[in-house]
């Protein structure tokens, strides 16, 4: 008998979910930062491994971090490769009178379940791309925590809601694009490698309330170790990509590389308590063009690190303050590392 969840739970996907991160870097309640597929393209036949960043601030003396749920579900593919917007969201079309089916059990359904655990698995079917080169399957995340129900009772409210989470402090919606295509020269996930803090790697970091400002570092794989450490697989360093506008290529032989591009990475810094600044590191410079685009990038980026004042001390839950540093490229590939530091 085939299982899957009541059309309610989905009524908000034709509304358009964003991915889009808010500019504060602060994490003061629960937040989703980013969503990774590990790969973020596959082929035909191919599978890809989700999960998520789900950040909060570290817990009071006594208590325990915020008990979460999840849930997670996948369009049917579309042509091309846009961007996961509410135009993407609304090609998967239902007509809202049967129950959503498992993506397992029923793949080609317009919508389907893919799982309710941290971490699922999209698997694309081998005859995914039809007559395209390329095609994108818009995978949407709730999580949420008991407070609002779990996952289920954040996307009860919101199908009720036009789609928009009713308690967002307690209740999250996220969309990622996976691309699935014949490129023989696939996306991969970028890889950070380290975070120290004013030079020091290893955790937690010490800290004290009005304390100076400090170094905030992330290092990128090092191109010496890429393709040779199990932390720095192969396309985890800086990757060429196809110039704007290029068609997909589908060959089996030698692809021409001729005007492809290193791709662009930026990294995002968010902490529990202080302040950073900046906020975003974008790793190739302003207006880069010509042969910029074929310099690599920077291994290191920084940002600097102010502790919070005696009167912020409130943002300090049991003497600690957590790091999230996310690196993007611009084709989907996502990374990420988390830190603390503790009070002296």
């Amino acid at each position: 008998m085939s299982r899957g969840w009541p059309w309610p739970l989905l009524a908000w996907l034709a509304a358009g979910c964003s991915e889009s991160l808010p500019p504060e870097s602060r994490i003061d309640k629960l937040r989703l930062l980013a969503i990774r597929a590990e790969p973020p393209e596959v082929s035909p036949g191919g599978s890809s491994v989700l999960d998520a960043l789900v950040a909060s601030p570290p817990p009071d003396p006594g208590q325990s971090d915020p008990l979460t749920s999840y849930l997670w579900l996948a369009c049917a593919p579309v042509d091309g490769t846009a961007s996961a917007t509410g135009s993407a969201i609304g090609a998967c079309a239902y007509d809202g009178t049967s129950n959503i089916p498992l993506c397992a059990e029923t793949p080609a359904a317009p919508i389907c379940l893919l799982g309710a655990s941290p971490s699922v698995t999209y698997a694309a079917a081998a005859n995914a791309l039809g007559a395209s080169p390329a095609r994108s399957v818009v995978i949407t995340m709730i999580v949420a925590d008991a407070s609002v129900g779990g996952a289920i009772g954040c996307a009860m409210s919101a199908a009720g809601h036009d789609g928009v989470p009713t308690d967002p402090d307690h209740c999250l919606i996220g969309v990622k694009q996976l691309t699935i295509s014949c490129n023989p020269i696939p996306n991969h996930n970028p890889r950070l490698y380290s975070l120290a803090l004013d030079g020091v790697t290893q955790l937690p970091w010490p800290f004290a309330l009005d304390g100076p400002d400090t170094v905030l570092a992330a290092r990128r794989c090092p191109a010496s170790l890429v393709g040779h450490s199990p932390l720095c697989p192969t396309g985890s360093g800086d990757e060429r990509e196809p110039p704007p506008g290029a068609a997909p290529q589908c060959t089996s032989g030698t692809t021409d590389t001729t005007g492809f591009q290193v791709e662009s990475q930026q990294v995002s810094y968010y902490a529990s308590a202080g302040t950073l600044g900046p906020i975003r590191a974008f790793l190739q410079p302003d207006n880069c063009t010509g042969d910029c685009l074929q310099m690599p990038l920077p291994e290191v980026t920084r940002t600097v690190w102010t502790p919070p004042a005696s009167d912020e001390a409130s943002y300090v839950h049991n003497g600690l303050v957590r790091f999230f540093v996310v690196l993007r490229d611009d084709r989907g590939g996502v990374d990420w590392l988390v830190a603390q530091a503790k009070q002296q």
